[in-house]
């Protein structure tokens, strides 16, 4: 998805996504569909626009909470991984 024909404007009011055809577009963001010029455009559109901020922002945490969680039990499995090869050396 491109976002070529987009305006960026500044909304002002909480209340109301002045450009609703970048607003569409954030939880493509948020779920990393969208090419990395298109990733641009739409966190410059977060950045100005209150009404996505807030209406996305809790998202955006919730999300970032997980890949953090993710992250770490990663790190967990791996150190149990070493462990298990470290016993199994010395057996």
């Amino acid at each position: 998805m491109t976002t070529e024909n987009f305006n960026i404007t500044h909304s002002q009011n909480a209340d109301v996504c002045r450009n609703p055809d970048l607003g569409i577009l954030v939880p493509d963001y948020i779920l990393e569909l969208l090419d990395d010029a298109s990733c641009l455009i739409v966190e410059q559109h977060l950045a100005e626009c209150v009404h996505c901020k807030e209406r996305y922002l809790t998202v955006l945490r919730m999300r970032a909470t997980a890949c953090f969680k993710k992250q770490e039990q990663k790190k967990t499995d791996d150190e149990v991984n070493d462990d298990d090869r470290e016993l199994a050396k010395q057996r």
